[in-house]
């Protein structure tokens, strides 16, 4: 569903199965199965701030950032809409908007 390549090189990948990340040779796949923080495998979105996190989508669990080689999960609890479809900078190019489903 969304596909973006990352300042530190890696091209990732949503899909409803995970978050795949490529590094050139092979992938690896992120998913609720083996890592925390992740709650949903079902993304739909990618997005990388001028900071380097990269925010990921998803269809019914909110937003997920990875940073500093983590996962954490954004929801309606923080004001997050249920499904996150697209991800843009917001007017300062250093934040991001979550745009819902």
């Amino acid at each position: 569903y969304g596909i973006v390549q990352t300042g530190d090189g890696y091209l990732w990948l949503a899909t409803v199965d995970g978050l795949a990340r490529f590094d050139g040779a092979r992938f690896t796949v992120f998913n609720k199965s083996n890592s925390p923080g992740i709650i949903n495998n079902r993304f739909i979105s990618l997005f990388e701030a001028m900071n380097g996190d990269l925010w990921a989508g998803t269809e019914e669990s909110g937003i997920v950032r990875f940073s500093g080689g983590g996962f954490e999960n954004f929801g309606a609890d923080t004001g997050i809409p249920r499904g996150v479809s697209w991800i843009e900078p917001d007017a300062n190019g250093d934040g991001v908007i979550f745009h819902g489903t």
